[in-house]
């Protein structure tokens, strides 16, 4: 029961956030079953949504940058992640409730950053198609920072900008542990 109480409230804050989205963006165009939005913002950005409710959405942030639509529409392509989200962090979460133990909330935090990554490489790989889409060579931090980095939604960014990221036969892991054990 608790798995379910906590799915419908996630559930009901994701749909939440999409609805808010929509009402501070303004509306640009309808495309292939894809809703485009703009929000203004100091950063170019994008973000996909697929919603239950809202339907296929690009939400453009500052102006429009084809290389980032690409990245936003590949996403549309994929599984709806947000809900997978849901599905993890609501099992992590019933899991603790019952056991009154963190580590399943800890292990959901951590498998959600595993497969938003993952996610994220492969929406990297359609849009770019094997260059980077970052136009600066970011500089390598310390061992520690980069430990944080890998901590993020996004593969980090020096590792996002290097040539083996884009190479199919290097899997994320193999990255993370190049990346980690590197001076």
């Amino acid at each position: 029961m608790t798995f379910f109480i906590t799915f419908f409230l996630l559930f009901a804050i994701l749909e939440l956030q999409n609805f808010i989205n929509i009402r501070k963006s303004t509306f640009l165009k309808e495309e292939e079953g894809v809703k485009y939005w703009f929000r203004d913002s100091k950063y170019v950005n994008a973000r996909a949504r697929k919603s239950v409710i809202f339907g296929k959405n690009i939400f453009i942030y500052k102006r429009y940058d084809e290389r980032v639509i690409a990245h936003e529409k590949a996403h549309l392509e994929q599984i709806n992640f947000p809900y997978l989200i849901l599905l993890i962090s609501s099992l992590g979460i019933s899991i603790s409730f019952i056991t009154m133990d963190p580590i399943p909330v800890v292990l959901s935090i951590f498998c959600t950053i595993a497969l938003s990554q993952h996610y994220e490489r492969d929406a990297d790989l359609k849009a770019y198609k094997g260059k980077s889409m970052f136009p600066f060579s970011s500089n390598r931090p310390t061992r520690l920072r980069r430990i944080i980095g890998w901590l993020d939604m996004h593969p980090p960014t020096w590792i996002r900008d290097s040539d083996e990221y884009y190479d199919k036969r290097n899997n994320l892991f193999s990255l993370f542990i190049n990346d980690i054990l590197r001076s």
